[in-house]
């Protein structure tokens, strides 16, 4: 069986998920995105929040529940002060310079061409403008276009609106990563991962864009079961080659389940500090099996689901 065709499948189960996923009843619809109240036996408290990057005016105003949360803590933890680092942008041009190659390396001879051509034609642009441009930074002009598709914008991101609130309330912003650390993990894709990727979103940018509003909308009314079924079949690597279903689960546990145990560690701080802490990172890293909800209750604190 081919690549093409193995992909073909792989994204036909995305969407049968999907498609599932909107037959199942609405139980879920009156309550809060993925917002959690975590206390340890000392009457400490943090808010662990699952955020989602890229959003729309219908998804304002946050929940009353989300914004007392917010409002009652002194800190906002975050993946990345993005403000920050839109107000400093020297700080991302040497990292913004490596997209692409300087040693004459074409993108053709890396991806092979006829991906290249049809990432080209999915950004419905030259083919050229793509020749030195390294995979990852291919796959994220694909992932842009697929929001724009989507109709979602990142500036209306959640992340950002609550960075922008906790300016104006004067908080304690805390980035928990930073952006060399974050660039490494796009550095850290393979070029047979990122080949891949850009195949399926050139080939099947519709379905990519209804992948997005699916989670969205299974963020909105956080449905846990609906986010992780929909996190368990873009993980499914069943349908491929088994070289490149090892390197893609090896990425995988970089981006995800290293961060979160990472990110969980953190959290157990503020708790052990005693600090007040609006914990908001991206909502996989709080939806998924063994995310951190599930590790801070592993590790004995109380993790109670906030509901309106």
């Amino acid at each position: 069986m081919g690549l093409r065709n193995m992909m073909k499948k792989r994204y036909m189960a995305l969407i049968l998920a999907l498609i599932l996923l909107l037959a199942l009843p609405t139980a879920h619809a009156a309550s809060t995105p993925l917002l959690y109240r975590v206390t340890d036996g000392q009457g400490h408290v943090i808010y662990l929040f699952g955020t989602i990057h890229v959003g729309n005016e219908a998804l304002y105003p946050l929940p009353d529940a989300v914004l007392e949360a917010f409002d009652a803590c002194d800190k906002l933890a975050v993946e990345l002060d993005l403000i920050y680092e839109q107000e400093h942008p020297e700080e991302l041009l040497r990292y913004a310079m490596d997209v692409y190659y300087t040693d004459g390396t074409q993108t053709g001879d890396v991806l092979g061409a006829d991906t290249v051509e049809l990432a080209a034609k999915a950004l419905n642009m030259d083919k050229r403008l793509l020749s030195a441009m390294k995979p990852h930074g291919i796959l994220s002009l694909l992932e842009e276009r697929s929001v724009q598709d989507a109709l979602l914008d990142a500036n209306l991101g959640v992340d950002l609106f609550l960075l922008r609130r906790a300016r104006e309330m004067n908080k304690e912003i805390v980035p928990l990563e930073t952006v060399a650390q974050q660039f490494s993990l796009i550095h850290g894709m393979s070029d047979s991962i990122a080949a891949y990727q850009i195949r399926m979103y050139a080939l099947y940018p519709q379905q990519a864009a209804l992948a997005t509003l699916m989670l969205l909308n299974a963020w909105k009314t956080g449905d846990l079961m609906a986010m992780r079924k929909m996190l368990e079949a873009d993980s499914d690597v069943s349908m491929l080659p088994e070289e490149l279903a090892e390197e893609i689960l090896a990425y995988n546990r970089q981006m995800y389940a290293d961060r979160d145990l990472a990110f969980t560690k953190r959290a157990q701080t503020f708790l052990q500090n005693g600090d007040k802490v609006f914990f908001a990172v991206g909502a996989a890293h709080v939806a998924g099996e063994n995310g951190i909800a599930d590790q801070l209750e592993q590790l004995g604190y109380t993790v109670e689901k906030i509901h309106p």
